[in-house]
């Protein structure tokens, strides 16, 4: 192999110490650390000229060069080996000659051919077909809808079985371990498949390089749990390859070691396709297609393939595995896989990275995963040193945000001390974990903030922290602060008073301020009595007290909001009468309109139910509930590009926040559901037909809804207006429609809920029990979902026992719900 001068590009021989031309030493320590860039014009080699770069990686980049004398168009792809240890040069140098040589005797039509090799320093270059086209992932993201053409993917998928097929059988067995959507190109001459990058980056790595990981080459998704252990084989490329169809044709990203059926996403996709792929992602090699040959059989119907059981995968041992690794990103990918599996087993292992990670982000994560698990003595100790000690303030913030997880007061000493840290962010996060925790010890520390604190995010949730620990508390503040206030003004009035002389005035002015306090210390009394009763869920009592309040004093808002928060889930008309009156005299309190607008959206009045949680969100911007709700309304009243938008400000504003994988699971529903209605104009008319149900007027409603779908005749919202508009004259009609809006939009949560409930009402529990099970699968926390599932279950004889765990899932949702007590009948009777 020739030895190209890094200085002046002249050919030496491989053995020469010196260039034969301007003199530079040829031995390692002499090669320059940069060398010249290679631009348009540069002769590489004396015989290759570089026209342009076509792409850049982290490892070195490929050419588009013409061979001077014959005028051929070829692919140079530079590696540049990083190592700048002797001894490791020469490795790497041995190790690109042998895989160089190894690739140069390969030759398949699916595969471009080697025809050069060589080095000029550092640098590595392998000479081969140019191929004119684009890769897999470009044209995905330039023509995928979601995916791409299923007859596309199988015929690709086949033709790379067979270069596969051609590597695997070689004498020694060549594995491609990075089988991906960007390693395989479409020529554009004839549509033929190229498989490229040929592993290339692996040879110039030392042995010591690829042992220390523990983790074979390759791209996080497409990798098999094999080759993540180091360990591939033939196998593992053909896991790969159905990774990659899969990718193709839902045109998502795979996640690892967790592929659910591809026609739960692709419905027009065939059953053989299916089988096909879920075969070749089968986590044990021994369980997928013996060989690429089989596969391409396959493929093209030579053979008949099974569906196969879907096997629940141990991932844990996998990601523990990667604990260790140097690679901070492979730890993250690693410990945020661990918080979806939560094993048990995890626990300790996590603990023991938490003790030695130098990592400020690599601890951030492990953090927010052990607030995932139940917590040991260990884990708890270790959480509040962190708190105190930790050097980043966003990890201290995520200790802070795990603590209130949990239902364990001895944090509460801890988060005490925090609110004295120096980050807002910190501060904030300890005040929202204690009002989590509910610790009365903790009402001083915060009581301070609020008197301390400059209007704000910190006072603000100071104050909600307080609402949680004690409403009686807050409302005992609001009025001491009202009582300064008052006094404040008694003295500017009495000092008016002297000044004038009208001292008889001024007697009867101090008689009624004295009556005044006595008035004001009962309403306080009350109130303080009425919140403790609310926390003790005796809403009874709860409302007596705000009852006595309000005839002591009409325009307490607090006293009304008491009363609203008595009536939830039980009366939901007197809770809005008494939020609406809440709001009439204080109009700045923001949980009156966050229940208010979720009461609206629940009866489906979504213009108020907007209204009021716009408005909730300009009084709370930092609460992160508040946009899911205002997203999910927005969608529901079919105005998908403003929900979009909401989840998207949500995603911006908390990266990292509670509610992070309901945002992004909303956002792929409204990507790939294509049945939402797109412009003003239908978003007008359906909201004019909401407005005419919210009146009752339900010819006028389905007017509007008949209108709508004469002009998108897949418009699911539109055929949900009209179900919900027949609800109440003709079940049969209702039922209908509904069946016919989930059919046109299969992720509408909020249409497989009212399917449900009519048919519950027509007793067709077999037809509620399937609406409730596909609704589940996409919202698995819908308390009323599980309700109406158990209640059905239980009607039809509970025949393999889904009752229970139904009916005790709604119980752990809504423990306090209206029908809490007649679900808690039906589990003791289920229980006998």
């Amino acid at each position: 192999m020739a030895y190209i001068c890094p200085k002046c590009y002249a050919e030496n021989k491989s053995e020469a110490k010196f260039c034969s031309e301007c003199g530079l030493s040829l031995g390692f320590e002499d090669v320059p650390t940069e060398l010249k860039a290679l631009t348009s014009g540069i002769i590489l080699a004396n015989r290759y000229e570089i026209i342009k770069k076509i792409k850049s990686g982290g490892m070195g980049s490929v050419y588009k060069t013409r061979h001077v004398s014959l005028g051929k168009i070829y692919a140079i792809k530079e590696l540049i080996n990083l190592s700048m240890n002797h001894q490791e040069q020469q490795e790497a140098i041995t190790r690109f000659k042998m895989e160089a040589k190894i690739l140069s005797e390969l030759n398949h039509s699916n595969m471009p051919s080697v025809s050069d090799y060589f080095s000029i320093g550092g640098r590595y270059y392998l000479v081969m077909d140019f191929i004119e086209g684009k890769d897999l992932s470009t044209i995905l993201a330039e023509k995928g809808n979601p995916g791409l053409p299923e007859a596309d993917v199988v015929d690709w998928s086949a033709q790379i079985c067979d270069v596969l097929s051609y590597l695997h059988t070689r004498n020694p067995p060549i594995i491609y371990r990075d089988i991906k959507p960007s390693n395989i190109m479409i020529r554009e001459s004839d549509n033929k498949a190229i498989l490229i990058d040929f592993g290339i980056v692996r040879t110039v790595q030392t042995e010591e390089d690829m042992s220390l990981t523990k983790t074979a080459i390759g791209t996080i998704g497409y990798m098999s749990p094999e080759q993540y252990r180091g360990k591939p084989e033939q196998r593992s490329d053909i896991y790969s390859l159905g990774a990659t169809m899969y990718h193709l044709l839902t045109g998502t990203a795979p996640i690892p070691f967790n592929f659910q059926s591809v026609m739960k996403d692709r419905t027009d996709l065939s059953e053989e396709t299916n089988a096909v792929v879920m075969t070749a992602v089968r986590l044990k090699p021994q369980e997928r297609f013996t060989s690429a040959l089989e596969m391409k059989k396959a493929l093209t119907g030579m053979v008949k393939v099974a569906l196969p059981v879907t096997e629940e995968a141990d991932k844990a041992d996998l990601m523990i595995l990667q604990l260790n690794v140097p690679d901070s990103k492979i730890k993250r990918f690693a410990i945020k896989t661990i918080g979806e599996i939560k094993t048990e087993k995890a626990v300790k292992p996590l603990i023991s990275l938490l003790k030695k990670e130098q990592d400020w982000e690599v601890r951030k994560i492990t953090v927010e995963t052990l607030a995932k698990f139940r917590l040991n003595d260990q884990a708890e100790e270790l959480m509040k040193e962190i708190l105190i000690n930790d050097e980043n303030p966003q990890v201290r913030a995520a200790a802070a945000q795990a603590m209130g997880i949990y239902e364990n007061k001895t944090f509460s000493g801890p988060l005490i001390l925090a609110l004295n840290d120096m980050s807002d962010e910190v501060r904030m996060r300890a005040i929202i974990a204690l009002g989590k925790l509910k610790d009365e010890r903790a009402l001083e520390p915060l009581n301070k903030i609020i008197q301390q604190e400059k209007e704000g995010t910190v006072k603000e949730e100071a104050l909600m922290a307080i609402e949680l620990i004690s409403p009686a508390y807050l409302a005992e503040w609001r009025t001491k602060e009202l009582e300064i206030q008052t006094r404040a003004q008694q003295k500017k009035t009495i000092t008016s008073i002297v000044t004038i002389g009208i001292l008889l005035v001024a007697g009867i002015f101090l008689f009624n301020i004295i009556n005044k306090a006595y008035k004001e210390q009962q309403i306080k009394d009350h109130l303080k009595k009425g919140f403790v009763y609310l926390k003790a869920d005796k809403k009874k009592e709860a409302r007596n007290e705000f009852t006595k309040t309000i005839s002591l004093s009409s325009k307490t808002a607090m006293a009304y909001y008491g009363t609203g928060l008595t009536y939830m889930e039980e009366n939901n008309r007197n809770a809005m009468d008494n939020f609406e009156k809440a709001i009439k005299y204080d109009p700045h309190f923001p949980w009156n309109y966050v229940y208010s607008g979720n009461i609206y959206a629940m009866e489906n009045n979504y213009e108020k139910a907007i209204s009021y949680l716009e408005k909730s969100r300009t009084l709370l911007p930092d609460n992160q509930d508040i946009y899911i709700y205002l997203g999910e309304v927005y969608y529901a009243s079919g105005q998908t590009q403003k929900a979009k938008k909401v989840f998207e400000e949500y995603l911006g504003k908390f990266p990292e926040g509670e509610n992070t994988n309901t945002a992004r699971r909303w956002m792929a529903i409204m990507t790939q559901n294509s049945s939402n209605p797109q412009n003003p104009k239908e978003e007008e008319i359906l909201l004019e037909g909401y407005k005419y149900y919210q009146q009752g007027n339900y010819d006028e409603a389905i007017r509007c809804f008949q209108k709508l779908i004469s002009i998108n005749a897949s418009n699911a919202h539109a055929y949900y207006g009209i179900g919900l508009s027949y609800y109440a004259t003709d079940k049969k009609k209702s039922k209908e429609y509904i069946k016919k809006a989930v059919e046109y939009d299969p992720k509408y949560i909020k249409a497989y809920i009212s399917l449900a409930e009519v048919c519950y009402s027509m007793e067709d529990y077999n037809g509620t029990i399937d609406a409730c099970k596909k609704g589940l699968e996409l919202s698995p926390e819908t308390a009323k979902l599980y309700l109406l599932l158990g209640v059905s279950h239980f009607y039809t004889g509970n025949k393999n026992g889904e009752a229970l765990p139904a009916l005790n899932k709604y119980l752990e949702l809504e423990p306090h719900g209206k029908n809490a007590d007649t679900v808690k009948k039906m589990i003791e009777q289920l229980k006998q």
